[in-house]
This record gives C-alpha cells, sequence and structure tokens, in this order.
C-alpha cells in the first residue's frame, strides 16, 4: 500500500508507518516466534519481553540507520537526500523484523533502487526517486530468504 503511494505521491503516510509499527512491536510482545525466541525453560513474562526488546531493538536499527544515511546525504549533496516517510517505514520494518533482518534490508534497498535510479536519471534527468518501494522490496527478500542471505555473507567472510 505505502508502495504505491510513494510512487506517486512521494510519500509514506504515518498512520501506513507508525501504525505499522505500533502493530509490530505489540506484536512481537505477544507473539515471540516472531523474533525468533523460542520457549525456554524459563518463565513465560521473558520470552515476551525477549522479544519486545528485539522489536524495539529494531526500529531503532532500521530507522537510525537509514536516518544516518540521510543526514551524511545531506552533509555531501547540500539537499534532502533522505524523507521522514522512509526512515518510519524502516523503522516499522524493523519493529517486525528485528535489527539483523531490517540492516540487511537497509543494505539491500540500494542496489534495487540504484538500477532504477540510474534508468530514470537518464530518461527524464530527475535524480530524485521514491524508495519506499525499494525498501519494501528489499523486505520481502529478508523475510523469505534473509536468514540463508546471511549466513551466506557469513559464511564467505569465515565467520
Amino acid at each position: 500500500f505505502a508502495t504505491f503511494i510513494d510512487f506517486q505521491h512521494r510519500i509514506i503516510p504515518d498512520e501506513v508507518s507508525v501504525g505499522g509499527m505500533v502493530v509490530g512491536i505489540v506484536f512481537s510482545f505477544l507473539i515471540p516466534a516472531l523474533q525468533g525466541v523460542t520457549t525456554t525453560q524459563s518463565p513465560w513474562i521473558y520470552n515476551h519481553l525477549g522479544s519486545l526488546g528485539k522489536s524495539l531493538l529494531g526500529v531503532l536499527v532500521g530507522g537510525g540507520s537509514i536516518y544516518a544515511m540521510g543526514m551524511i546525504g545531506e552533509l555531501l549533496f547540500r539537499k534532502e537526500a533522505m524523507g521522514g516517510g522512509d526512515v518510519k517505514f524502516l523503522a516499522m520494518v524493523g519493529s517486525f523484523l528485528g535489527w539483523k533482518l531490517v540492516l540487511l534490508t537497509f543494505f539491500l534497498s540500494p542496489f534495487l533502487g540504484g538500477v532504477y535510479g540510474v534508468v530514470e536519471k537518464i530518461r527524464v534527468k530527475e535524480s530524485a526517486i521514491a524508495y519506499g518501494p525499494f525498501l519494501a522490496m528489499s523486505t520481502v527478500i529478508s523475510m523469505f530468504w534473509g536468514e540463508e542471505i546471511i549466513k551466506f555473507i557469513m559464511r564467505g567472510y569465515g565467520f
């Protein structure tokens, strides 16, 4: 939903991203398996609080990483490099996926958006693109294949 709005209007509504962030945090608390927390011998609440912590860390890493990238881009290019909607959108993704997969999403997005950005620059001489759709595509990749991608990368570096 946010992808189509971003493509057309270059805006991601807060109702989608902030509302989704709240849903992700609440669901992570209620369903610890969403964050990969398995039932252990510890008391019930520890599993739920651990999952909540992972969700909140995902919010910070997701929103923080893209916010930092936007600030660096603004310093380099002397104009807005990343919209606030993108920051909130990736924070929302982090609330569902946790810090590892949202970080993977953050690093996959420029590869997908870069190809489109180059084509658009040549086609219409426009350098600004809607970034939300590429965050969304990277999120889908991270959801379905993220753990395998991370394992592949870690094996390649000998970890």
